[in-house]
């Protein structure tokens, strides 16, 4: 008779949780309704092999990666900060991420390079890319805009991030290589 041996393995799962709008926000219910039909739907919430959830709220497309991040979504009101309002209205095409939040989150479950998150978590605030237009040779313009959490001079803030993440890489390198 043989034995068998059963393992339990947790996977840890990045939960990436994004919204998408646009200026005519019905456009989007009326694309999720032709194009997720034979999707589950749970609440509003439609799943797509367990990979990724969407729903429309407050003409907002929202999508998430992770069951828990469904809870995120949940409680979100589609209203941006009035920053990004300004942002937003002026721009054709514009994306921010808060790289506070999201290297916190990531240095939970990084055991390598935990401490290199870390300084990027406690050194950045957001990044936000924006589309300028586009040139006379037909090539699209952006511009990326970094906020720091010092109000440091830009350039003081960006000598001291690179040396702080130098020395927080230095250690993990001969582990990576």
């Amino acid at each position: 008779e043989q034995e068998q041996v059963l393992k339990e393995v947790t996977e840890k799962m990045p939960q990436i949780t994004a919204a998408l709008s646009l200026k005519k926000g019905n456009q989007l219910g009326v694309f999720l309704k032709m194009g997720a039909r034979k999707f589950l739907q749970e609440d509003g919430i439609y799943n797509y092999n367990d990979l990724v959830y969407f729903t429309i709220k407050d003409d907002n497309l929202y999508f998430t990666t992770t069951p828990k991040g469904v809870e995120v979504v949940k409680k979100l009101s589609g209203k941006l900060n009035p920053t990004l309002i300004e942002t937003v209205t002026k721009h054709r095409v514009t994306a921010s991420f808060d790289l506070k939040r999201s290297f916190a989150f990531i240095a939970e479950g990084t055991p390598i390079g935990k401490e290199a998150c870390g300084v990027i978590s406690n050194t950045l605030n957001t990044v936000v890319i924006t589309e300028q237009g586009v040139n006379p040779e037909g090539v699209v313009v952006g511009k990326t805009e970094i906020n720091f959490s010092a109000q440091d001079h830009a350039l003081i803030s960006t000598v001291k991030f690179m040396d702080e993440l130098f020395k927080s890489v230095n250690p993990i390198l001969p582990q990576l290589f």
